[in-house]
Order: C-alpha cells, then sequence, then structure tokens
C-alpha cells in the first residue's frame, strides 16, 4: 500500500487550489517544479505548461456538470504519453506519483467510456483539504451521515 507523506501531498495540493481556485498559472507551475514533474526553470512558457499539464484539471475548473467522454480520455492520455510535446524534454513523472498517475489514468479511461457526467468540481471540493465543502452527490451525503454516526459512537 502506498502512503503519501504531507510532502508528497503539498505540491499536489497546491496545483490543484492554484490552478482550479485561484486561477493561478505561475503558482500551479511553481507546485509542479517542486513535486518534480517539471524541471525546475525548464525553457518553456507557463502558458505551454498550463496548457499541457492543465489538461489533467480541466474537470474541476468549472462548477457546472461535465460529460468525460471517450474522446476527451483518449486525448487525455495522448496527451500524457505524447514524447514529442513541448515537455516532452523537461518532464518526469516522480516515484512518488507513479502508481497515482495509473489510478488517474485508469479512472479517466472507466468515466470516459461510462460517458460520466458530473459537476465534478462540487465532487472535488468535497475532498480538496483545502475547501472540504458541502457533499454534492447521494454518495457524498451517504458519506457525511456514516461519518457523522462514527463520530457520534
Amino acid at each position: 500500500m502506498k502512503h503519501f507523506t504531507d510532502e508528497d501531498l503539498a505540491p499536489l495540493e497546491d496545483a490543484a487550489r492554484l490552478l482550479a481556485i485561484e486561477n493561478d498559472g505561475e503558482g500551479f507551475r511553481d507546485a509542479l517544479e517542486r513535486a518534480g514533474f517539471i524541471q525546475r526553470g525548464a525553457p518553456v512558457s507557463t502558458e505551454v505548461v498550463v496548457e499541457h499539464l492543465g489538461h489533467f484539471y480541466r474537470t474541476v475548473l468549472r462548477d457546472a456538470p461535465m460529460t468525460i467522454t471517450r474522446e476527451w480520455a483518449s486525448a487525455l492520455v495522448r496527451r500524457y504519453f505524447n514524447t514529442r510535446g513541448p515537455l516532452a524534454a523537461y518532464s518526469d513523472i516522480p516515484r512518488a506519483y507513479v502508481i497515482l498517475q495509473r489510478i488517474n489514468l485508469g479512472l479517466y479511461a472507466v468515466l470516459g467510456s461510462l460517458e460520466a457526467t458530473a459537476n465534478w468540481r462540487r465532487i472535488a471540493e468535497e475532498i480538496w483539504p483545502f475547501r472540504l465543502g458541502p457533499p454534492s452527490t447521494p454518495i457524498g451525503e451517504a458519506e457525511a451521515r456514516w461519518e457523522a454516526e462514527r463520530r457520534a459512537a
């Protein structure tokens, strides 16, 4: 079982918060550099970094329903494995995050094959430690009830 340290999680939380909440491309890039996804000071613009790596966050950028289509999920995987893109020479998957990337790609593949539609932003806000938003789905509501009952016991 993989356990993430606070040091592992901090740049990932920062990347999500900085791009999805604060719309801070420079901060997003810095968080990815700290995590080791991009070489620090790589000679590519922040706009290129946001365009290419921000794609993974597209589902949570807007507070609105979004359908994850097969085409979108396929484009995400192609982008991820593109060895000729503008970031290819300067990007990597740090050891601490390899399993997480596999989970994410697999999850997007499943959601794409289901043509799943949801307000992914609200679902993310339920679990982001910097937001801790209210439940937004029946499963989220059931989990909140379960947590409340567990605390009361």
